[in-house]
């Protein structure tokens, strides 16, 4: 099948994907003050929340913080004329209260300022205060095939050592806190430099 050279540069370098998805759920902080007070029933998280990209000392007043991805276990999951779409294990870690994560929401997510699209993660899972968790099922993006050929020209044209990853992601779910599960969504704002994946790939 011909995928056109946007997807074969993305083909090759796919992998260099869980940096970007790692940070948009493993650093940055969120701010709620532009947000309703709820949000699909949840009640919005108001205060600032770091989440960190390893495990460290936690904020108490965190719903919780993030951890790690493993790029050799990044699977690609279809290619059609649409675009390019795979599969990314995520493990959660250094989580300071006991709950339960209901799902979480991907919202104007840009790499370099191309937008990228990150599915709803819909899988309800557990976890507990200071351990690790592997989420039960891999987060899945999609990048459309224009976004591809978008992205692979500017590479080509102007390849950068840093690459700007935005967006916000929404955390919704029950955190257990003084022996009470509280229902809250926690907003995640994502403003940040990576090291640019594609570089490291050709080394």
């Amino acid at each position: 099948m011909r995928t056109g050279t946007g997807s074969f540069w993305f083909l090759c370098h796919y992998r260099a994907a869980a940096v970007v998805v790692a940070c948009l759920i493993a650093a940055g902080i969120a701010h709620a003050q532009e947000l309703p007070d709820r949000i699909r029933g949840y009640k919005v998280h108001k205060q600032a929340v770091t989440v960190r990209e390893t495990a460290g000392p936690t904020d108490a007043a965190s719903p919780m913080v993030a951890s790690r991805v493993d790029p050799d276990k990044i699977a690609l999951k279809d290619i059609s004329l649409t675009g390019v779409s795979f599969e990314m294990p995520l493990e959660l870690s250094a989580l300071p209260h006991s709950g339960r994560v209901d799902f979480i929401t991907f919202s104007e997510m840009t790499v370099n300022g191309i937008p990228v699209a990150v599915d709803e993660f819909r899988t309800e899972f557990r976890f507990r205060k200071g351990e690790k968790v592997l989420l039960p099922s891999p987060v899945t993006i999609f990048v459309p095939a224009h976004r591809l050929v978008q992205a692979a020209w500017r590479e080509m044209r102007d390849s950068q050592p840093k690459w700007r990853v935005r967006g916000r992601v929404f955390v919704f779910g029950r955190f257990k806190r003084y022996g009470i599960h509280h229902k809250r969504v926690v907003p995640v704002d994502i403003d940040i430099n990576i090291d640019n994946p594609v570089i490291r790939a050709r080394k």
